[in-house]
């Protein structure tokens, strides 16, 4: 700052990133929102991050006209479907859900119940997982499926486009 001629203080440099910053998350988070809304594409890619003292990760979504990043605890498909889900904690059963389902290979046994339950919004974590529980989908990965399945729905009802390109580089994640 100093170099471009800002008299600031160390002090004051840390009160204005520390102190108040619900206005700046709250900037964050709408710059998410509309970056999804207008763009074709999106850029994605994480890194591994100490946060706090703690190995984290973090990601980044965004293109040539936006950047958003967040640092969280995981490094995978899931993490990455909730970051693009927003604020919301929702997990919907639409039709693009169980087509995700299907393509990666949930048994046949489970898309009748999950169809017959389509477009029904669950408002949390506990209510899907307690749903899953109730139709016998327990095993690991079957719930795992399932999961990024409707967090893929609340995704696309969040506004976010079915024909929005993701470029990444092809991690598994």
């Amino acid at each position: 700052m100093r170099e471009w001629g800002i008299d600031i203080s160390t002090g004051q440099l840390n009160r204005i990133l520390v102190e108040d910053k619900d206005k700046y998350h709250a900037e964050k988070r709408d710059i998410l929102q509309v970056g999804l809304s207008v763009s074709s594409y999106i850029n994605t890619d994480d890194t591994s991050a100490r946060h706090q003292g703690v190995n984290s990760y973090c990601t980044h979504i965004g293109n040539e006209w936006f950047a958003w990043f967040e640092t969280t605890s995981r490094k995978n498909r899931i993490n990455f479907l909730e970051l693009l889900r927003g604020q919301s904690t929702d997990y919907v059963l639409t039709s693009e859900a169980l087509t995700y389902m299907s393509e990666h290979k949930l048994p046949q046994s489970f898309w009748l119940p999950l169809s017959l339950s389509i477009n029904r919004v669950f408002k949390n974590q506990e209510e899907w997982l307690a749903y899953l529980k109730q139709l016998e989908i327990v095993k690991e990965s079957h719930v795992k499926t399932a999961t990024e399945g409707a967090l893929l729905g609340a995704v696309m009802v969040s506004g976010v486009s079915p024909d929005l390109g993701i470029v990444s580089d092809g991690a598994g994640q």
